[in-house]
């Protein structure tokens, strides 16, 4: 489900343009009109011998509206995405972080990426906008303590 949400929701951009800025992105989509759309989808969708450049002028900013309505619709739901990085399923925890670093406005991100994996496993930290995965063991014990090994009991 998270796979299929993230390709609706986030689609095929890529995490080097995060941190993510939805009113820049999306900024054109909202001069696209209904007659834009309608056009769009009569002819890819309605038509039986589609006359695709008839709407190539507007097709892609109609692309972009869809993107943006599909993000907005998702924006309502970022505590349900948070609460995701706790999941006991490591999968559903990543999935969930991937999914979620798109909504940097999100309530209780920073301090759920923070705790996200739990003692032993790594932890999230920002750099600036950025944010960072640093795994146990490197630089710092899974106990947590920089620079210290951990017993072994």
């Amino acid at each position: 489900m998270l796979r299929v949400l993230h390709a609706v929701v986030i689609g095929d951009a890529r995490d080097d343009e995060l941190p993510f800025d939805p009113v820049r992105a999306f900024a054109e989509a909202d001069r696209v009109g209904a007659a834009d759309v309608a056009a769009v989808v009569r002819v890819l969708f309605e038509e039986e011998d589609p006359d695709i450049e008839s709407v190539a002028d507007v097709a892609d900013a109609v692309a972009l509206r869809w993107a943006a309505d599909a993000y907005r619709a998702a924006e309502p739901h970022t505590a349900a995405f948070v609460s995701w990085l706790h999941d006991p399923d490591p999968a559903v925890a990543a999935l969930a972080a991937a999914l979620v670093v798109w909504f940097s406005n999100a309530p209780g991100l920073a301090e759920a990426l923070a705790e996200a994996g739990g003692p032993g496993h790594g932890r999230w930290g920002r750099r600036g906008r950025r944010w960072w995965w640093r795994r146990a063991g490197v630089g710092e014990s899974r106990a947590g303590a920089p620079g210290r090994a951990a017993r072994q009991p």
